[in-house]
């Protein structure tokens, strides 16, 4: 009789402990229903936003100001035996909205790195993401947030909410639109090197011939074929950009050789990482032969690059009232 009292209040005892090491599960798996729940309910409404927004044009294109007359820069490559196959006109979507929110990714990477890197991973799933800003510093937590705010503003995010002390968490959902899949998987980036360029011609009112050359499918004398990301040219200098958000480890030998074959005293070929620090791109400029940056340094590089042009500086009220006028 005893044996089966103490067999009782052990298998209690037992149901009990694992009742207790279940509790955080449970919790946190009806926070997950909960959000799932809230997120599904506020969609039937920010997806009419969606229908709406989804192709917000702005009648001030980043190239309204710049010849886009790219001949100087084609013959160059024709010159050194590059055959190119096609270029894409310029995407109509990425407008002057699209390329204001890249310059403030750019612009403020390290402090929202985290918050993008965590939306980047859902946008094949598009599932909700809960992410812990306690570790934080206040100015990160200040430009995360803000960035949230844009992308959902501008139906990025399907759903963001922002939980304050003493949680200090963001739960978003990212929309899987092609645009938004396009942008934030890397496009953004480019956009921001554009928008970059644009903006110190503009600071700077260079009157040098300003050409761009975006995304040009070409074939190499060898026979390989290559994209291009960003091409551009200031009198007879022409600039090549490429950008990586990611892993760029197979890449660097590639751009490497393309250098080696459009060598010229006229090219700068240059290569933009977001996930490097600086000590890094050091080492593989010297090991590669092609100039590595790192995003933190990009504007600083490309303000002294293109500061030899200027014809005279806009004065600096004039200059935002520009940009006030452009976003």
């Amino acid at each position: 009789m005893i044996d089966e009292d103490i067999s009782k209040i052990a298998e209690t005892l037992s149901k009990e402990e694992f009742k207790l090491n279940n509790d955080e599960r449970i919790i946190n798996a009806l926070e997950r229903i909960a959000t799932s729940l809230e997120i599904i309910a506020h969609n039937k409404i920010h997806n009419t936003k969606l229908k709406n927004n989804a192709n917000p044009i702005s009648s001030n294109n980043v190239f309204n100001s710049i010849n886009n007359d790219s001949q100087y820069i084609e013959n160059f490559l024709m010159k050194k035996g590059v055959t190119i196959k096609f270029v894409p006109e310029i995407n109509s979507e990425i407008n002057d909205v699209l390329y204001s929110l890249a310059s403030f990714m750019g612009n403020n990477y390290s402090k929202i790195s985290s918050v993008y890197k965590a939306i980047k991973s859902r946008l094949s799933s598009g599932e909700s993401v809960k992410i812990d800003m306690k570790n934080f510093t206040q100015e990160e937590i200040s430009y995360s947030c803000q960035f949230c705010h844009n992308l959902y503003e501008l139906t990025f995010l399907d759903y963001y909410k922002y939980l304050k002390s003493p949680k200090y968490q963001i739960i978003l959902a990212p929309n899987r639109i092609p645009l938004v899949i396009n942008f934030l998987t890397g496009h953004w980036l480019e956009s921001y090197v554009v928008y970059e360029i644009k903006k110190l011609i503009n600071y700077f009112n260079i009157k040098k011939e300003v050409s761009f050359l975006l995304n040009p499918q070409i074939c190499l004398p060898n026979g390989d074929d290559f994209e291009l990301d960003i091409l551009f040219s200031v009198d007879d200098n022409i600039y090549w950009i490429e950008s990586k958000t990611s892993d760029y480890h197979h890449y660097v030998e590639k751009y490497s050789k393309v250098a080696k074959i459009l060598n010229s005293e006229n090219l700068h070929p240059y290569l933009l990482l977001t996930e490097v620090p600086q000590q890094t791109c050091n080492k593989l400029t010297n090991l590669f032969g092609m100039k590595v940056l790192n995003i933190e340094n990009f504007s600083e590089f490309l303000f002294r690059e293109l500061e030899q042009y200027k014809t005279h500086i806009i004065p600096e009220e004039a200059y935002n009232v520009e940009n006030n006028e452009n976003e």
